[in-house]
């Protein structure tokens, strides 16, 4: 299964103020189809999927750009039903019955790797690989890396790699060599 959702600032700020899972977990509920997609607004790109947090035993709704996989924000169902529209007790309960069914297990991670994208001197994308580090002291919880300043060094990796900060794209972190690459704002 390949990782498709990602978060903006505004979606990670409403996951860690209404939830008691991290982003990371809902990126994995979410690209493995543990929601109910209850459609978008006509003429908008913008799904409304349903999920069901464990840890708050309750159900929100993810607002998740269809095309790019970025969840712009997480709404509880009281403030989806003031702008959009009401989430039936049913979809609810199959959101519940999908969280239950849980995650397929995970391998456990040894090391979390760093890489960007960046535009190159002839305007060719590309990407690099600047650093790893053991996951252990972060539980290889991608948000635990960010937050206790995983990327506080980004600017010396790629001046290490001789790759300028303005030419930098998107800066890339996965669980493991052969990880899902995660995209992160910064």
């Amino acid at each position: 299964m390949s990782a498709f959702t990602h978060f903006s600032r505004h979606g990670s700020k409403r996951v860690s103020q209404r939830l008691a899972i991290s982003t990371e977990e809902l990126a994995e509920m979410l690209d493995h189809g543990l929601f109910v997609n209850t459609g978008s607004k006509p003429g908008f790109r913008r799904e409304h999927l349903v999920f069901w947090s464990l840890k708050n035993d309750e159900a929100f709704v993810a607002i998740r750009d269809a095309l790019t996989g970025t969840v712009v924000t997480v709404l509880p169902l009281e403030y989806h039903d003031n702008l959009a529209w009401p989430i039936s007790e049913e979809v609810q309960l199959e959101a519940k019955a999908l969280a239950e069914k849980g995650v397929p297990k995970r391998v456990k991670i040894r090391r979390i790797y760093v890489g960007v994208t960046y535009t190159a001197e002839d305007g060719s994308p590309k990407t690099k690989n600047l650093h790893s580090e053991p996951g252990e002291p972060y539980n290889g919880n991608l948000d635990c890396f960010v937050s206790r300043g995983g990327l506080k060094n980004l600017k010396e990796m790629c001046e290490a790699k001789d790759i300028s900060m303005d030419s930098v794209t998107a800066v890339l972190v996965r669980s493991g060599s052969k990880g899902i690459p995660r995209i992160i704002e910064v």
